[in-house]
């Protein structure tokens, strides 16, 4: 993750999950589009876990990564959240939703990456032989 490469992929990523998840949202017609932030979350973490076991061909992230990756999506989900808000005023409780999601967005990679990377290894080192 130490690509500026793999940092824009990441954000985008976790943009593009964002968003799409809150035009199904909206096409369906649900109120409570705080969950949004989830989905670009998962996505983004795949997206920086991939990138990471790309580079290094391993299966261990480093915590440094993992911690950029969660600032990344932190940050680019915080921004869509306030931008959102200042658009469309989707959420009922923005001063709840947008913090809250900042943080766990951030937590993301802590969590889901030792899966992801164990699987992502799995496959590269199968297509490499």
């Amino acid at each position: 993750m130490r690509s500026i490469l793999s940092v824009l992929l990441t954000a985008l990523t976790c943009l593009a999950g964002t968003l799409i998840t809150y035009g199904i949202m909206v096409a369906g017609g649900f109120e409570q589009t705080g969950i949004i932030f989830i989905m670009g979350g998962i996505v983004g973490t795949q997206m920086a876990t991939w990138r990471m076991v790309k580079a290094s061909g391993q299966a261990s992230i480093p915590l440094k990564d993992k911690a950029l990756a969660g600032l990344v999506l932190g940050l680019t989900n915080g921004v869509t959240g306030v931008v959102l808000q200042w658009v469309a005023h989707p959420f009922l409780y923005p001063e709840i939703v947008i913090p809250i999601e900042g943080v766990g967005s951030f937590v993301f990679p802590f969590v889901l990456t030792g899966t992801l990377a164990k699987s992502f290894a799995r496959v590269a080192n199968r297509t490499r032989a």
